[in-house]
């Protein structure tokens, strides 16, 4: 029998910013490498073995959690990696929501143009949890992964059709345990995240601005209006602007304006999240803000830091972490 320690990564730019991230490689936010210090405390008592994380940044990070305090290698699996959404990677989720809504379809029934089939998302994952549960027979294995395909895995081993009954829920590092004996695998407890505080107040604002009139959504869009200038809507109605302009060698966010009634509902992370995303499309590694006076707590939360006179973070996606080694299908 295996022991498998089932985790999903950090909170990642793409669950804050609520973009669409499945193969597209991003950082952890704040709030995540908090998250990474709690899952490692909770993990400090746990028996493993090895650990095994997807390729990308968001899973191999949090996979120090496990590996860091033993010793340990993290063998990167790129079969573990998140669904290929195609032509939805790195858009917000509310332009993705719109046309899945035309097609009277959801996330969990669809196969996105140009992305991943689900059963074939599903099936490589099961696969390649399979080929690590056998190589490690009579051990403990923690695997960092990822909530969709997570999910994908554990409706084939609960009967529920994806998009059909209920989903299981799979927060950022919650633990799922289970054993794999008989050639099959038994789940023995589902996402638990009792590690983590009690939702905070970035959640409390999005249930806030959830019950306002005519919104059942915090997911905004964000559309470019040329020179730099993005617009935030929230279904029709507009509730801000993003600046941004390029400096020699970074990104330069100039300010971000939110309309007065949607302001201190936690949405201006979208717009940084727009914001990094166009920087990195354009092979920037950082961006700054210089006009930060009165957000400096906003943008610290954000992943900036105090230099001369402006805040920066990174916005690159580092290659290589210590301690890593990639094992099956390297590349």
């Amino acid at each position: 029998m295996t022991d498998i320690l089932l985790i999903r990564h950090a909170e990642a730019e793409g669950n804050s910013a609520r973009r669409i991230h499945g193969t597209y490689d991003a950082l952890l936010t704040t709030r995540g490498y908090g998250q990474v210090a709690l899952l490692r405390r909770a993990l400090e008592n746990e028996r493993i073995d090895a650990v095994y994380a997807s390729d990308l940044f968001r899973a191999r990070r949090t996979a120090s959690a496990a590996a860091a305090p033993r010793g340990l290698d993290v063998a990167l699996v790129p079969e573990l990696r998140e669904r290929d959404f195609g032509e939805f990677e790195d858009l917000p989720f509310a332009a993705a929501q719109k046309r899945i809504a035309d097609w009277g379809l959801s996330m969990w029934n669809l196969d996105s143009p140009g992305g991943e089939l689900r059963e074939r998302a599903r099936a490589r994952f099961t696969d390649a949890l399979r080929r690590i549960a056998r190589e490690k027979d009579g051990g403990s294995v923690a695997v960092f992964a990822h909530g969709h395909v997570i999910a994908l895995f554990l409706c084939e081993l609960l009967g529920i059709a994806p998009g059909g009954g209920e989903i299981p829920l799979i927060g950022n590092t919650s633990v799922t345990r289970l054993e794999y004996r008989g050639g099959r695998f038994h789940i023995v407890s589902m996402g638990d995240a009792a590690h983590l505080p009690p939702p905070d107040s970035y959640v409390e604002k999005r249930g806030r601005l959830k019950r306002l009139p005519g919104q059942d959504s915090f997911n905004m869009d964000v559309l470019p209006l040329g020179g730099g200038t993005f617009a935030s809507y929230l279904g029709e109605t507009e509730t801000g602007r993003l600046y941004l302009a390029q400096g020699a060698d970074h990104g330069l966010l100039s300010r971000i304006e939110m309309l007065p009634q949607w302001s201190g509902l936690g949405l201006g992370i979208q717009l940084v999240g727009q914001a990094a995303s166009h920087f990195r499309a354009a092979g920037l590694n950082h961006m700054r803000i210089i006009d930060h006076e009165g957000a400096e707590t906003f943008f610290a939360d954000a992943g900036f830091m105090h230099g001369e006179g402006f805040m920066e973070r990174a916005v690159s996606v580092p290659a290589e972490d210590a301690r890593l080694d990639s094992v099956h299908g390297e590349k």
